[in-house]
């Protein structure tokens, strides 16, 4: 019979023990007062206006004009070529144009040593040659064995 008892209160006290800090935690906390939050939205009970977008039909161009703002009169451009590409290569030069009538024309040109080109509305390629381009070749190599014997002598007078 003492051992039903001491087992009941060892009971009661465990589960006082484990209950417990259910009861005082609600206990210790502050009560703080929850503010709302109000906006600026202002709530209208009214619907918005439907906007309609009416949808246009566009008609496809019958003659489509293509115009180079100051570089050349308009008349002039629908009676000319059009220059729709250059391509550069060291090489050769690659000019595409455009007839009025819609064909298209590839011109080629070799590129010789040049100290200017010159490209006119026609595409017609002006090619300015440079002016003794064997002197310069040849001034570069006697500039480049100039500094690699001086190289050498200085490196000879150094190592006595």
């Amino acid at each position: 019979m003492n051992t039903k008892i001491k087992y009941t209160l060892i009971g009661g006290v465990i589960t006082i023990a484990l209950l417990l800090p259910f009861f005082v935690g609600g206990a210790f906390h502050s009560t703080e007062r929850i503010t709302q939050i109000q906006t600026d939205t202002i709530y209208i009970d009214r619907p918005y206006k439907v906007i309609e977008i009416q949808k246009e039909v566009i008609e496809k161009p019958v003659k489509v004009f293509v115009y180079k703002t100051d570089t050349i009169y308009r008349k002039q451009l629908e009676k000319d070529t059009l220059l729709s590409a250059v391509k550069l290569t060291p090489k050769k030069a690659i000019i595409h144009t455009l007839t009025p009538q819609g064909i298209p024309h590839i011109n080629q040109y070799t590129m010789p040593p040049f100290s200017s080109l010159t490209l006119t509305h026609k595409g017609k390629l002006q090619i300015i040659p440079e002016k003794h381009p064997r002197r310069k070749k040849t001034l570069r190599t006697i500039g480049a064995i100039t500094i690699f014997a001086t190289g050498i002598f200085l490196g000879t007078q150094i190592h006595k």
